[in-house]
């Protein structure tokens, strides 16, 4: 098992200047994730102003919009053009500078308390850019080779450039403020010797939850976005720095996407190396939600979970 008790990461953290209760933790992380959100609204406001004018209004006005169920509204939402989806993508560094404000300036923690350590930066951004790309390759080829899916060649064009650097931000971004601030943050105001496994379980199932109004979102999506939550946490308890889940976060969402060609949480790529087209059953593949919502995703993300748990930790290196 992971030695979770001599990592760096929750020594510096114990080292803040303020701590707060359990309760005031979850408050404080609405706080962040709503300014982080306000501020991304902002940003991309004039992309949004301009696919509703061309291409939503103009929809809706041939349609009965009272007529269109919850399901089929996020779903028109989730066919946003590649110009508002990318400026989403990068806007989502405002989440990643208000959370590392709060935990660096109103907690007085430490960038290495957040994940953030000096120590072999390249090689763990590395490491877990293969790790993440490695889960999503080899979902693909289990899923192929069950006869679940066909590949053909996609539609490539510059924009991938833009959607390879977009998934970095937002990669980055759930995994600051889902792990490197709700995580640690929550474990350091726990006293219980349970603490660390708490903190884990809430912030996967919060990482569950902030996406639980993606389009096609099933009982299965969810539990496996619960599963992935619990993935990056183990790769940061494991490893001892944030780098190698903010890789592994950018990777699994750009291969799924913008390489193998299916939706990320339900959300549809507009450039992919190749198109992947679904043939069999949804509950195995996960259907118009992407990998993310089937159960071969089920099998080998839990496999490899509970490897990462389960094989022990490395000694103590460098902040």
């Amino acid at each position: 098992m992971i030695d979770c008790r001599s990592n760096v990461m929750f020594e510096e953290a114990a080292k803040g200047k303020r701590r707060f209760n359990p309760f005031l933790v979850m408050l404080f992380f609405i706080l962040v994730f709503d300014v982080g959100q306000a501020l991304s609204a902002v940003v991309t406001a004039p992309f949004m102003v301009v696919w509703m004018d061309t291409e939503i209004l103009p929809k809706l006005r041939e349609i009965d919009v009272t007529a269109l169920s919850f399901e089929e509204l996020m779903k028109l939402a989730a066919s946003m053009p590649p110009y508002v989806f990318i400026a989403n993508l990068f806007s989502t560094v405002f989440t990643t500078i208000a959370a590392l404000i709060f935990a660096t300036k109103i907690e007085g923690r430490s960038f290495a308390s957040v994940g953030f350590r000096k120590h072999k930066i390249a090689s763990n951004y590395g490491l877990g850019y293969l790790i993440g790309a490695g889960v999503l390759v080899l979902t693909c080829l289990v899923t192929w080779a069950i006869r679940a899916c066909d590949m053909s060649l996609g539609n490539i064009n510059a924009l991938i450039i833009l959607y390879f650097l977009g998934y970095i931000v937002q990669g980055m971004s759930e995994e600051v403020l889902c792990r490197g601030f709700l995580m640690i943050s929550l474990r350091n105001s726990i006293k219980s010797d349970h603490g660390i496994w708490i903190s884990v379980f809430v912030s996967a199932l919060v990482f569950a939850l902030l996406h639980s109004l993606n389009p096609g979102m099933t009982a299965l999506s969810f539990f496996n976005l619960f599963l992935s939550g619990l993935f990056f946490s183990a790769l940061v308890l494991r490893f001892d720095n944030l780098w190698i889940a903010c890789a592994a976060h950018a990777a699994w969402n750009f291969f799924q996407g913008n390489i193998i060609g299916v939706e990320v949480s339900g959300m549809e790529q507009g450039v992919s190396l190749f198109k992947c087209t679904i043939t069999g059953s949804d509950l195995i593949t996960g259907g118009s939600f992407g990998f993310e919502g089937g159960l071969v995703m089920t099998v080998i993300l839990s496999v490899v979970t509970v490897l990462l748990f389960v094989v022990p930790g490395r000694k103590k290196a460098e902040v």
